[in-house]
């Protein structure tokens, strides 16, 4: 029982310091949506039902929609200054709304 906690707790502490060093290098609002994306494709991928998809991807189509505001109020200075450029990040974003819609779309056709 103990080598067992003590392997969990070696692989939390690697989950945690791969957590904190691709936050440090990526945007935290994307890191967000990736791994809300990956946890949908799992559960999909698990259930194989596409009612699924009309619950989780509002879901990750409003966290790509803070990251997308989060880009342009940095853009505009509100949110403070923000060393580098935000054009890529609002691509990013713009690209990733977008995307969602679409696959919003597909899946409501899906599941009716």
């Amino acid at each position: 029982m103990q080598r067992l906690l003590a392997s969990l707790a070696i692989y939390r502490f690697v989950a945690v310091l791969a957590i904190y060093f691709a936050t440090l290098l990526l945007d935290p609002v994307a890191v967000v949506g990736i791994v809300v994306t990956a946890i949908a494709s799992l559960v999909l991928s698990i259930a194989r039902e596409p009612e699924i998809y009309v619950v989780i991807v509002p879901l990750i189509a409003l966290v790509d929609s803070v990251g997308l505001v989060l880009a342009l109020s940095s853009l505009a200075g509100i949110a403070g200054a923000i060393a580098g450029d935000t054009a890529p990040y609002i691509a990013f974003y713009l690209a990733a709304v977008a995307w969602d819609v679409e696959v919003f779309r597909l899946s409501r056709t899906l599941s009716a």
